[in-house]
């Protein structure tokens, strides 16, 4: 069985590109505190639209959608759910959203990590805790055909690796000389070998992956989704899990290349989320705000459902921004009257 031990952590050699990624996340880290003080009507709105989008982007990436023309109502509670997608997606947003407001008061326990599954499957008939039968990770070809089977830790052996696996890392995070951003993907990692629900396994190795990030102080889940980068970036994303994967079993997996795809993921959301704030300071102007806001959402979005997001700007003068925005072909428009809805041209997809 697999011994959880990240000891290594102390010595690994990194790459010179690696370390470079690592010190401009640092140096970018202490940006957004001063950004919140000094900007905390944008702050405020950036994070809204954050939790949305990756609530959107984590479940996209099993799957789970709704129509883009319902998403911004759905998560903020103008329209009733309806389908069991959207279920899913509730139960993951209560779930960021706890995550967001209390992380600095949870523990990495078995308590904190059973609690954050309860809650992103309190909508839906789901096995509350750990997985009772034994399971597996399938890949499929178009067809639906099965191409990969890959193997999981069996159901009578999740508690005590769920275990080991909280012991190692509390200690691992106890020690100076192992750096946080290389600890988290080896957390994340055997979180994911060891699948210890029957489904949901990984939006929940993403909103682990979030509420580390807010421990370890970078709080880039609050301004960009995290989770919308991966989905990007998604076969990156597999064939890093599978590199690091091989071995794990027989204690012989190499971490390196899913800590290496998940240190240039945090790099290039706190990128992003740099130059989103470098356009905003000085300028918190609600045009500005409006501009902002159709410029960097990445699925289609309303006026009404902008207004939602800023109480302050009157309807009127979002229509405003709206027109000149059209004028000047930097947004596009979708739809007709009641349902148009509008998305910035270079992110469409």
């Amino acid at each position: 069985m697999h011994i959880f031990d990240y000891s290594f952590l102390r010595e690994l050699a990194i790459s010179p590109s690696m370390a470079t990624r690592l010190a401009k996340i640092e140096s970018m880290k202490s940006g957004s505190a001063r950004f919140a003080e000094e900007n905390p009507i944008t702050a405020e709105e950036m994070t809204k639209l954050s939790m949305i989008m990756s609530t959107r982007e984590s479940n996209d990436i099993e799957g789970i959608s709704t129509e883009d023309s319902r998403i911004f109502r759905l998560l903020s509670g103008r329209v009733k759910p309806k389908g069991h997608d959207e279920y899913e997606l509730l139960g993951y947003r209560d779930a960021l959203s706890r995550i967001h407001n209390d992380h600095n008061a949870m523990e990495i326990d078995e308590t904190t990590i059973l609690g954050l599954f309860a809650t992103m499957v309190s909508y839906i008939d789901a096995e509350p805790g750990y997985k009772t039968r034994n399971n597996e990770v399938v890949e499929r070809d178009a067809s639906g055909r099965i191409v990969k089977r890959y193997r999981t830790v069996p159901a009578s052996e999740v508690p005590d690796c769920m275990f080991q696996l909280i012991g190692a890392f509390t200690e691992a995070r106890n020690d100076y000389a192992i750096p946080g951003l290389l600890l988290i993907p080896c957390f994340i990692l055997d979180f994911l070998k060891i699948h210890p629900f029957m489904d949901g396994n990984g939006r929940m190795s993403r909103l682990l992956t979030a509420l580390l990030l807010y421990q370890e102080g970078f709080d880039v889940c609050s301004y960009v989704s995290v989770e919308g980068i991966i989905n990007q970036s998604k076969a990156d994303y597999y064939s890093a899990l599978e590199q690091s994967g091989e071995g794990w079993f027989d204690n012989v997996s190499d971490y390196v290349p899913f800590i290496d795809y998940m240190i240039g993921a945090i790099y290039l959301a706190y990128r992003e989320m740099d130059r989103r704030m470098a356009v905003c300071i000085g300028r918190e102007n609600k045009e500005r705000r409006i501009e902002r806001l159709l410029r960097n959402v990445s699925l289609p979005i309303s006026k009404s459902e902008i207004c939602t997001l800023m109480p302050d700007v009157s309807e009127a003068y979002v229509e405003l921004v709206i027109r000149r925005l059209l004028d000047e072909g930097k947004i596009r428009k979708i739809g007709e009257r009641k349902s148009s809805r509008y998305v910035p041209v270079d992110r469409i997809r």
